[in-house]
Order: structure tokens, then C-alpha cells, then sequence
């Protein structure tokens, strides 16, 4: 493999690189490879290269979009509002079943934006670690969690 030991550390590096791009394409940081030369690529475009699990909230937000009259019969400025919208949702709850969330992990997540925008220099790491890289369920989180009406 690339003149590296089947399952050696140059392996086992070589496919830590790998997976970190894959990572920073996954969660929107960088398209693809195969994209790259198309540069120009409007957030339409680009989402739709994009793969959601289904169930997930990029993947509703997807299908939204290609429902026939929805998003289609929505003035320009107001997709342009969705995108801006998007651009901040989507890096950390893109991937995740909406019945996951919980109300402390929205409001963390709207305080880490609110700081980004408001004061960029108060910006540190999240309660969760949703900010620092680390998972930011907390530990033993069941993600099966049912919410009672």
C-alpha cells in the first residue's frame, strides 16, 4: 500500500490523512477532490454533493429543497437567507437526527454563533466540545432518547 507496511504505523498515517480529508469534506470544511475544479459552485451545487444520513437534518433540508414549489417559489433573497442560515447549522447538526438534540445543545450551539458574531474574540470551547472537535454528546448519551408530549 503506497510502499508501506500493510498494517503498519506509515499504513495506519497514511490512512489518518485520509480520513481527516474525508472529514472535512464530510462535515462541508472542503469539497471533494474531484470537485475542486469546479470552483464556482453555488451553495445549491455544492449541498448537493454533500451525503446526509437519512434521517438526518441535512437530509430533510435536502429534500425540502427539491420538493416541487417549496423552495422554488421562494423570492432569491429569502434562499440567500436560508443559505446564510445553513452555512452556520450545518457543520455541527447537518449529520444528526433531530431527535438527538437537546434543548442544551441548541442553546449552546446558538451561544457559540451569537459570540461569533456579536464578539469573535470571546469565541472558546464549547461546554460539549462541539467547538474544540471533540464529539459533543455528552459521555453515555443515548441517542434512542424518546421525547414524551
Amino acid at each position: 500500500m503506497f510502499g508501506a507496511e500493510p498494517n503498519g504505523p506509515q499504513a495506519w498515517a497514511i490512512a489518518e490523512q485520509w480520513n481527516k480529508r474525508w472529514q472535512k469534506v464530510r462535515i462541508g470544511g472542503a469539497i471533494s477532490p474531484s470537485e475542486a475544479e469546479r470552483r464556482n459552485l453555488s451553495p445549491g451545487e455544492a449541498e448537493e454533493l454533500a451525503i446526509y444520513p437519512e434521517g438526518s437534518i441535512g437530509n430533510a433540508f435536502r429534500r425540502y429543497r427539491r420538493m416541487p414549489g417549496s423552495w422554488a417559489a421562494k423570492a432569491p433573497a429569502t434562499r440567500d437567507d436560508w443559505w446564510r442560515g445553513w452555512k452556520r447549522i450545518k457543520p455541527i447538526f447537518a449529520d444528526v437526527d433531530p431527535l438527538t438534540i437537546t434543548p442544551e445543545m441548541m442553546g449552546e450551539w446558538y451561544e457559540a454563533n451569537y459570540r461569533r458574531a456579536v464578539c469573535p474574540k470571546l469565541t472558546g470551547p464549547s461546554r460539549f466540545g462541539a467547538l474544540s472537535g471533540r464529539s459533543w454528546l455528552p459521555s453515555g448519551f443515548a441517542k434512542s432518547i424518546k421525547i414524551h408530549r
